[in-house]
């Protein structure tokens, strides 16, 4: 599985609750901004892939988790776990790249 898609490793582990994960909006923003860039590159949707989406061949954004529970038996994969703000972190990802399309239709 590793062999596809863009890959993006947090400083965290699966078992941390959302608050946790929070407490480290740095980071988050950090890689919110990388991957939207990445979504600009490589005209990734951002949005989160289900895991049907996953299996249909859909694209988007998914966490190691559901990349295993769609293509098994990829390791058992749990990261970054249930707590991880998904809903937060997409709407990082969606504000670097509306000010990345910005700055390049400024030029």
């Amino acid at each position: 599985m590793n062999r596809t898609g863009l890959h993006i490793e947090h400083c965290g582990f699966a078992r941390w609750t959302r608050s946790a994960w929070l407490q480290h909006l740095p980071m988050l923003e950090r890689s919110a901004a990388k991957t939207a860039l990445w979504c600009w590159t490589y005209r990734i949707p951002r949005r989160w892939c289900t895991v049907a989406a996953l299996r249909a061949g859909g694209a988007g954004l998914c966490t190691h988790a559901d990349a295993t529970a769609a293509f098994p038996p990829n390791g058992g994969h749990s990261d970054p776990g249930g707590g991880f703000p998904k809903d937060v972190y997409l709407e990082l990802v969606v504000r670097y790249y509306r000010e990345l399309a910005a700055a390049r239709a400024e030029r």
